[in-house]
């Protein structure tokens, strides 16, 4: 079964207090109304963390309620064992501006809520968060064991390091000197999870292409309560590093390649934010040659 995000207001529309408020207020249950309430209520405890993953969370709903569905476990595994071919200079491309990456219950990657932050509206968002004007690219949420949304939000020079890293011990030991209590670890571990994930899939959706309209017919997919299928928008990614030919050899592992040439930004990829395409390597290959 796969599991999709929450949303606050999946998990409190029907919730007596927020209906009461609701129409106290003379306003209707939709998202918007339901937006207004929350940053209301973020002012006036000066949260502005809870402001934009309000603000995040109703951008989704607002924009097709795209749903990612990576097709297997073992290509969750390999996306996550592969290597990166990073130089300065590189992009990471989304399909959607706001979208859902859903995740198989077993998985030990919770269900993500990725915001990408275009050119447009980078500039107001990261000014406040402290970052420079080009730094921040992506945000992803998530839920906790204890149901709170995580919220991280990356800059672009903290990508390289991401996906260098195996897991978040390998990136602690490499690129941290931060003392972490032992009781944050495992938050820090699905944080690093979730956002090295969310990169990962987009490169290997870049390299490998095989995103499909719909939803799996292989399994079944747990829709927030009171939620329809036909509320969302499938997209399932397809396994293409198993059955690719030249990828039919034991414990190869995909490696991908940045591509910055300016000849591969021309003709129909002239639209494309150099840097942000990418090209799946087998390394078996390459050590052949």
């Amino acid at each position: 079964m796969f599991l999709t995000y929450e949303t606050n207001y999946d998990l409190l529309k029907l919730n007596k207090k927020v209906k009461f408020l609701l129409k106290a207020n003379k306003l209707e249950l939709n998202e918007r109304n339901f937006l207004k309430m929350s940053l209301e209520f973020a002012s006036k405890k000066s949260d502005y963390a809870a402001a934009l993953i309000a603000n995040e969370e109703y951008v989704f709903q607002c924009t097709g309620r795209n749903i990612i569905f990576p097709e297997s476990n073992e290509l969750i595994k390999s996306i996550m064992e592969s290597r990166f071919d990073i130089s300065e200079g590189f992009n990471i491309s989304f399909p959607f501006n706001s979208f859902v990456i859903a995740m198989p219950r077993d998985s030990y990657i919770k269900p993500l809520l990725v915001s990408f932050i275009d050119k447009e509206t980078r500039a107001e968002q990261v000014n406040k968060l402290g970052f420079n004007e080009d730094a921040a690219i992506l945000s992803v949420l998530y839920r906790d064991d204890k149901n709170d949304v995580i919220k991280s939000v990356l800059k672009k020079n903290d990508v390289p390091k991401i996906l260098d890293s195996k897991n978040f011990y390998d990136f602690q030991e490499k690129y941290t000197t931060a003392n972490i209590q032992d009781s944050k670890l495992k938050s820090c571990e699905h944080m690093f999870n979730a956002v090295k994930f969310a990169c990962s899939l987009m490169i290997y959706h870049s390299a490998c292409g095989g995103m499909m309209e719909g939803f799996p017919e292989w399994d079944r997919v747990r829709f927030p309560k009171h939620s329809k299928k036909i509320d969302y928008s499938g997209h399932v990614i397809v396994d293409t590093i198993s059955n690719d030919d030249c990828l039919d050899v034991v414990n190869v592992k995909p490696h991908f390649r940045n591509l910055k040439d300016p000849r591969f930004y021309t003709g129909i990829y002239s639209d494309i934010e150099p840097g942000s395409r990418w090209t799946l390597v087998s390394e078996h290959t390459k050590t052949r040659r």
